[in-house]
């Protein structure tokens, strides 16, 4: 199996034309490459962003049927944008979709697993060190502001958790 430095020495002997020629044959061949340069060259990142939020949208509140409500298939969804996400931006807007569509998919069902607050939970944690870590709390200090008011209505135990969780990463910046 070849290593990355393996892969830097067959790049570096190749000409820009191979190089070019190389990277379109990647573009044609793999999907993810073609979706990482379709958000990496376009301004407009929402058509992407729209199609990941349907397709979770689709696993807690479809249009037809009943929700499935399956957190590790959205996980997946989400785990796989990540890959091929350029802009920190999106990637948290997709996960903070996620909480959103978790908790109307609770106030909705209400006789809900554990497992499926604690993946809410868990998405939402990870927004919030993704925001830490971009330095992007005025961007969605709002929204998460109404996502904790939104659990105020749900479990208390729930919403005191998704509480202590936005007070441990925004309050730790002074940001409140």
């Amino acid at each position: 199996m070849a290593s990355k430095k393996d892969l830097t020495k067959y790049l570096v002997n190749l000409t820009k034309e191979e190089l070019e020629k190389e990277v379109e044959k990647l573009y044609s061949k793999f999907k993810e490459v073609k979706t990482y340069y379709d958000i990496e060259l376009s301004e407009d990142t929402s058509t992407i962003v729209n199609e990941i939020k349907a397709k979770i949208k689709k696993e807690y509140n479809p249009d037809k049927g009943y929700a499935k409500g399956r957190a590790a298939v959205v996980k997946k969804i989400i785990d796989d944008f990540a890959k091929i996400s350029v802009f920190p931006i999106d990637l948290i807007d997709i996960i903070l979709y996620r909480v959103e569509i978790v908790m109307t998919y609770i106030r909705v069902v209400w006789d809900v697993e554990v497992a499926t607050y604690t993946s809410a939970e868990n998405a939402f944690e990870r927004a919030l060190k993704l925001i830490e870590k971009h330095q992007l709390y005025s961007d969605f200090q709002p929204r998460c502001k109404e996502i904790l008011e939104f659990t105020n209505k749900l479990d208390w135990g729930f919403s005191s958790n998704m509480n202590y969780l936005y007070k441990k990463h925004y309050l730790i910046q002074g940001s409140e």
